[in-house]
């Protein structure tokens, strides 16, 4: 795989990874700020992370190969 495909690909997956943050940060809303309040730093500290960059990897290979799932 050529620089260019890497780079391009990491960028879409970067851009993926943000649904992926905006769809989190909606599920940590409980409807109870007292515990949305303890809850938000998990979830900004960015843990738990590698999961999703790896599925997010292994759609845009299969992508990339006419593949679909």
């Amino acid at each position: 795989m050529s620089q260019t495909n890497e780079l391009e690909i990491m960028e879409r997956i970067a851009l993926d990874l943000e649904g992926v943050e905006e769809s989190l940060a909606s599920s940590f809303n409980t409807g109870a700020e007292d515990f949305n309040a303890l809850i938000r730093p998990l979830s900004a500290a960015g843990g738990k992370r590698l999961r999703a960059q790896l599925y997010l990897l292994q759609v845009a290979s299969a992508c990339a190969r006419n593949y679909v799932y």
